[in-house]
């Protein structure tokens, strides 16, 4: 199911995510995704008028976003029970991957919610501070 979570190592989702990229920026493929899909899933029509769902993913959320307070849009992302998420800022050419367990010590461990938005802000505050060569 689209909602399931992520599962993987830290290696395979962030090639997962590499591959969403390039698919919906329209440079690349994604095995068993039609590209025209890959490319719409940024298409607001998709998702709730007032929410920021959109095919099977999520976008920014103005001042309350779980990507933080700098993703810009077009962005996308997912969020896993367990605490990961997988953030991804077209624009910029970006993918964040953060995998988690945060059902240990418990299921009622909630540390997480204010833990990913500040650090998806702490490492775009990083590679601002030490751009990518061109």
């Amino acid at each position: 199911a689209g909602h399931a979570g992520l599962f993987g190592t830290l290696d395979t989702t962030l090639s997962a995510a590499r591959a969403w990229l390039a698919a919906v920026r329209g440079d690349g493929e994604l095995p068993g995704v039609d590209g025209v899909l890959a490319r719409s899933v940024l298409d607001s029509r998709w998702g709730h008028p007032q929410g920021s769902f959109t095919l099977g993913w999520d976008t920014p959320t103005p001042g309350a976003s779980t990507s933080g307070h700098r993703f810009q849009r077009p962005s996308m992302g997912h969020l896993g029970f367990t605490g990961t998420s997988i953030w991804m800022d077209v624009g910029r050419d970006v993918c964040m991957v953060l995998l988690t367990n945060r059902v240990s010590p418990s299921r009622a461990n909630d540390r997480h919610r204010p833990f990913r938005p500040r650090l998806h802000d702490l490492a775009w505050a990083l590679l601002d501070a030490h751009p990518r060569p061109a």
